[in-house]
């Protein structure tokens, strides 16, 4: 006679509900994933990280599209001043801190929201690695959406996509 897991009393109906329960957890607004970003993705990789050829960033969900796409928008660990003047920096960058997010490196503290850019990724590719790392609170998520809908750097049509604008 084989093991049994835990769980294998559990009905697989049950199983998938609660697999859909976590699911919608991981892409509601204001989650906070760790994803593997290219240059695909549009960023640049630091030279240090050349060779593997991605960049572990953490990217917070701001919106979806009916079609499972969702928008996100990138947390810093600080604005870089030879991209971004001091002004874009107050207008588009929400600073948010360890004592709430303990993901943050103390080197890292505060790190910074940028909501002057969005990125868009699929369902599948935010829930394949399972790296969830919490949620914003509810203060800082509106703090970014307010970044994000008042960009000058984020075109209209991309807030309409990502249902943070309503469509003309």
């Amino acid at each position: 006679m084989g093991k049994r897991g835990i769980f294998s009393h559990i009905e697989s109906s049950a199983i998938s509900n609660l697999q859909a329960l976590k699911n919608e957890l991981f892409l509601k607004e204001g989650s906070i994933h760790t994803l593997k970003l290219t240059e695909e993705d549009g960023i640049v990789i630091p030279e240090k990280e050349k060779e593997q050829g991605f960049h572990t960033k953490h990217v917070v969900i701001i919106g979806h599209n009916e079609n499972e796409y969702y928008g996100c928008v990138l947390i810093q660990s600080t604005p870089n001043r030879n991209i971004h003047s001091l002004e874009t920096i107050k207008k588009d960058f929400h600073p948010i801190a360890k004592k709430d997010y303990p993901f943050i490196k103390t080197s890292c503290d505060p790190s910074y929201v940028d909501g002057g850019q969005i990125f868009t990724f699929s369902k599948d590719r935010i829930t394949a690695g399972n790296n969830c790392r919490g949620i914003l609170t509810e203060s800082d998520l509106n703090a970014v959406i307010s970044k994000v809908k008042n960009s000058e750097r984020i075109e209209p049509a991309d807030l309409v996509e990502y249902g943070l604008l309503e469509g003309c």
